[in-house]
């Protein structure tokens, strides 16, 4: 089970296998090419947009058993510079009134 980038600290030259965004982790970046998780405790509807809003896609979170739930993100692509996205909270029926960005980190040459 991978914690974000706990998979591989300390580790230099290894990407990590996913990045976790946590509202009480909410990191700025992303790195090249490493796909992006969103985890809250509650039942939620993502709402996502990799092109400025321009397009967005809804997806429902997967429920882990422990009471969390998640969404996957595909990595960003060269012309993608971030994501943005805001939650629709199911049992609440109501949305977070909030957005939130995580933009691709530049990479590092070799």
């Amino acid at each position: 089970m991978s914690r974000g980038r706990g998979a591989v600290r300390g580790k230099p030259g290894l990407r990590p296998v996913r990045e976790v965004w946590k509202f009480n982790r909410q990191p700025a970046t992303v790195a090249p090419g490493v796909p992006l998780r969103v985890v809250a405790g509650a039942e939620f509807r993502l709402r996502a947009s990799d092109d400025e809003w321009r397009t967005a896609h809804e997806r429902d979170s997967t429920a882990t058993g422990i009471g969390l739930h998640y969404v996957d993100l595909e990595p960003l692509g060269p012309k993608t510079g971030s994501w943005t996205f805001t939650f629709y909270w199911v049992a609440a029926d109501r949305w977070e009134g909030r957005n939130f960005t995580v933009r691709g980190a530049v990479p590092t040459p070799p």
